[in-house]
């Protein structure tokens, strides 16, 4: 019995060790400047709007680009099952806590946008090379579009399967949902936490998790900023 209660006690330490570790306040810092790019569209006499998780930075505010893109997706049943279609609007903008702001522009899966908040993310941009595998990681998520959330997991493999569409991520076991795309992976590196990925809820196989690699999203800044 006083095995027992030593092992808890020992469990609950180690614990406590972990949590402030990850600085919690910083972390609180983080899912508080966050953006949220709310895209609103017209069809018709119908105004539809969806939101997408984005990370203001230096250059502008980071978003994935098919979690902000204008369309309208229609799911259809059907006899041979449910059926998606994509509609374009007959015109939308993009805004961030109630301010209009405008697509700088797109290369691949990153999307970037002119910055018109006063939000800035306190977590700086890291070197996904040094990333290893079984490395610690944290993700403040917006799980459904809804919920502000903080999970951790591990980097299981650093590449993709190769009959996967996704290329230049990580494999996490951190567990995705939907509206979770764009949200920021932080890892310990030079001793403070940095964002070495971005996730990518779009595609999930076999309840694997996605996130691209940073350089490969600094390279797509960069390709944006050339056009």
């Amino acid at each position: 019995m006083k095995f027992i209660v030593l092992l808890l006690v020992l469990m609950a330490g180690c614990s406590l060790i972990i949590t402030n570790n990850w600085q919690p306040a910083k972390l609180q810092k983080g899912i508080d400047n966050l953006a949220v790019i709310k895209t609103t569209l017209t069809l018709g006499d119908r105004t539809l709007t969806h939101k997408a998780v984005a990370i203001p930075i230096d250059e502008g505010i980071l978003a994935l680009s098919h979690a902000t893109l204008p369309l309208i997706v229609e799911v259809i049943q059907s006899p041979f099952g449910r059926l998606v279609r994509y509609i374009k609007p007959d015109s939308y903008f993009y805004s961030v806590d109630g301010k209009r702001i405008r697509l700088i522009g797109r290369a691949g899966d990153i999307s970037l946008f002119e910055r018109k908040t006063k939000k800035r993310f306190p977590f700086a941009l890291g070197d996904s090379d040094k990333v290893k595998i079984g490395d610690r990681v944290v993700v403040l998520g917006y799980s459904f579009t809804k919920i502000f959330n903080i999970k951790d997991g591990i980097v299981s493999s650093l590449k993709t399967p190769q009959e996967s569409r996704l290329s230049n991520c990580f494999l996490l076991t951190v567990p995705i949902n939907p509206g979770d795309s764009g949200s920021p992976v932080l890892a310990w590196q030079d001793n403070e936490l940095k964002v070495v990925a971005i996730v990518n809820a779009m595609i999930k196989d076999h309840g694997m998790s996605f996130a691209i690699k940073i350089n490969e999203v600094k390279k797509r800044i960069k390709k944006i900023q050339n056009l």
